[in-house]
């Protein structure tokens, strides 16, 4: 199934020319019980575990920096004692928002006049 959001983000992280590590700080989506379409906030377990987890990640490989899409994943980073920049998150309207933040970070040029990339 296509996913708007990572298609967004992926349209974007084909343009860098050296595309950065990926993955989620928060490594499972949570769902309402009988509907794995859905999306809830973490627990407070949940939140533990995904702590644990990203500490090791970012000793083990020595991350410096986290580029956070979007504001929830920008507060919770932020307590990694990593640098944090954040850019908006591709959904519910933050498509423009998302790919100019992107740019600024990663030195993308040839915006088109919707802040489109070329592919």
């Amino acid at each position: 199934m296509a996913e708007r959001t990572a298609t967004e983000i992926w349209s974007v992280l084909r343009q860098i020319s050296a595309p950065p590590m990926l993955w989620n700080v928060f490594p499972f989506h949570p769902y309402l019980d009988g509907d794995e379409f859905s999306n809830r906030k973490f627990t407070a377990h949940e939140f533990a575990v995904a702590s644990d987890i990203n500490v090791q990640l970012i000793k083990l490989l020595r991350i410096e920096r986290i580029v956070a899409i979007g504001q929830d994943a920008a507060i919770y980073a932020s307590k990694l004692g990593v640098e944090v920049d954040q850019v908006r998150h591709p959904s519910y309207g933050g498509i423009s928002d998302f790919r100019e933040g992107m740019s600024r970070i990663h030195g993308l040029t040839n915006l088109d006049r919707q802040g489109a990339l070329p592919l």
